[in-house]
This record gives structure tokens, C-alpha cells and sequence, in this order.
């Protein structure tokens, strides 16, 4: 199994934060991984990425060009990389700020109400859980308990609130599909 994975969206989305998630994740479930984050000078509104690759082999290279899967938050993410996704690949898509309609026939989209629904959750923020929820639950590459105990972990330094809030954006996002 090897799955390389986008996630792209505007500083300020969470992108680095849900690459890091993701990344640790797979470390603790015993997978090969590497994770290439990149943002731009801004530290809001500029484009932001994250690079996943994750095996249950050793990664030659971490850099790749057709990933199997992509977390898009905003238009110019889903510009710049629905062409790249490989054949019978999967974009899991923020509806709220992607406005165009998909254009290949060859891949699985998923729209989701991201904004909408961490708006609904008290936290535009939670935006980014919630699409790693609904990632977990389509591509089953890491375990939904992983993950729970993982934002147990990356927010213990926050308030209680800050933690249940993104374990019910994760919760939601994975019974969405």
C-alpha cells in the first residue's frame, strides 16, 4: 500500500496542522511516511500545501508529482491540482470555496459543506478536521481511533473546548460520506 496525498488551501486553514495530523497518524499506526509542508510569505491568505506519502514500505523519495489523493480548501487549490490527480483518484473538496465545477470524468469528487458545517460546530476553523474526517473514512489509510487520539495529543495544550470541538468536526466529517 502506498497512497500520496495533497492538501491545499489559503494560510490560515489549517493545512500544515492537517498534513502533521495526518503524518503522525501514519507513523503511529507503524507506515513509512514522509510529509513536505510549504507555505507562502503570508501568513494568511497565501497558498499552503502539504505532501504526504505514506507506505507500508520504505519511500524512495518523498517528492511526487500525481498524488492518489487531494484535500482541496479554496478555487485556486482545485486549479492547480485536479489535473494532476492520478486515474481513479479521489478530491475531497470544500464546496463552500471551491466554485467550479469538477472537470474529469476519471476520478472521484466529494463536495463538502466544510465552512458551512464548522461554522454549525461554533468554529470556521474546524473546517479542516472535518474534511480529514470524511478523507479517513473514504481512503480507510489510517484508523478514525488514530486520529481521535492524535487531536487528543496535538491539543492537550489547548482548552478542553479546543479538543472536543475538533474531535466532533472529525466525528462529523467521517459520517458525512
Amino acid at each position: 500500500m502506498e497512497e500520496k496525498v495533497t492538501l491545499s488551501g489559503m494560510g490560515g486553514q489549517g493545512i500544515i496542522l492537517l498534513g502533521t495530523l495526518i503524518a503522525n497518524c501514519a507513523m503511529e499506526e507503524d507506515r513509512s511516511v514522509t510529509l513536505i509542508p510549504s507555505y507562502g510569505a503570508e501568513m494568511r491568505g497565501g497558498l499552503s500545501q502539504s505532501y504526504i506519502c505514506i507506505s507500508d514500505k520504505a519511500i524512495g523519495s518523498p517528492v511526487f508529482a500525481c498524488p492518489d489523493s487531494a484535500i482541496l480548501m479554496y478555487q485556486p487549490s482545485m486549479d492547480k491540482y485536479e489535473n494532476s490527480i492520478n486515474p481513479d483518484g479521489l478530491i475531497i473538496y470544500n464546496e463552500n470555496m471551491v466554485f467550479s465545477k469538477p472537470a474529469r470524468r476519471d476520478i472521484t469528487y466529494i463536495p463538502v459543506a466544510a465552512n458551512m458545517k464548522a461554522q454549525e460546530l461554533g468554529n470556521l476553523k474546524a473546517a479542516n478536521i472535518i474534511m480529514l474526517g470524511v478523507w479517513c473514512k473514504k481512503r480507510k489509510i489510517i484508523g478514525y481511533d488514530t486520529v481521535s487520539r492524535a487531536i487528543r495529543n496535538i491539543f492537550k495544550t489547548k482548552s478542553q473546548k479546543v479538543t472536543d470541538l475538533n474531535l466532533k468536526a472529525l466525528d462529523l466529517g467521517y459520517h458525512l460520506v
